[in-house]
């Protein structure tokens, strides 16, 4: 009885300690808008440092080009480490890429890693990304806090 007791002690914690874990990173993503003409999107960055780093320069306005995969254009240097650095992205995510001095909004997948890690993903689109697949081949984004 005692084993038993003891296990579902350990197994709560257990428990307990994955959803505060689970909602300490969800609760430390920071709520962000891009605002693409009168059509507003919501967005998250993560907590990291990159990330961090972009938030110090908000409220920007980025003019974007239509890529292939994604909308692209220049951007003050975001300050990244070694650690931050992946060759991989997914639909809707926000990222720095190096060689350009990009900030990017890919809309297309690249679920594999290959090539050399030259992004920096800073978060994430919250809606649907069909939204911003065909808004044309230059659009001008404010990236602003959500408030």
């Amino acid at each position: 009885m005692k084993r038993l007791f003891l296990f579902s002690a350990a197994a709560l914690m257990s428990i307990c300690f994955v959803i505060n874990c689970t909602a300490q990173s969800f609760k430390d993503n920071v709520k962000i808008t891009l605002t693409i003409g009168n059509k507003i999107v919501p967005a998250i960055l993560y907590n990291t440092p990159p990330a961090k780093n972009l938030m110090g320069k908000l409220p920007v306005t980025v003019s974007l080009n239509r890529g292939p995969v994604d909308y692209c254009g220049g951007i003050e240097p975001v300050v990244y480490s070694e650690k931050d650095l992946q060759a991989g992205y997914h639909r809707g995510d926000l990222a720095y890429w190096i060689p350009g001095q990009d900030f990017v909004i890919f809309t297309e997948n690249k679920k594999d890693a290959s090539g050399s890690p030259d992004l920096v993903i800073l978060g994430k689109v919250s809606s649907d990304i069909k939204e911003l697949r065909d808004l044309g081949s230059t659009i001008n984004v404010t990236i602003t806090l959500d408030r």
